[in-house]
């Protein structure tokens, strides 16, 4: 997935997000596996849309009541606005 947010360096919630796809889902089905060594047998990863699954978020609250900006803090405190997230379902 591309990221303008991202690409801007405003936010790096996601840590993987240069990684393609298949390589994130491999490396996440590993962990767990390493995790649960004692699971007998494992089904497939099943793959999720790459953009607007997450249908909720955890978000700082800033700007003011006429102008609120929705998102995470940067290294200043400051708000960065991130309701345009492309992770998120619309309307978050």
């Amino acid at each position: 997935m591309r990221c303008d947010y991202y690409d801007a360096g405003v936010c790096r919630s996601c840590a993987w997000l240069e990684l393609p796809y298949a390589e994130q889902l491999a490396r996440k089905a590993e962990h767990a596996r390493r995790t649960l060594p004692g699971v007998r047998a494992w089904l497939p990863p099943v793959r999720s849309p790459e953009e607007g699954y997450r249908n909720k978020a955890k978000m700082v609250v800033g700007g003011s009541v006429d102008a609120p900006v929705l998102g995470i803090l940067d290294a200043h405190g400051r708000t960065v606005d991130l309701r345009a997230c492309g992770l998120h379902t619309p309307g978050i």
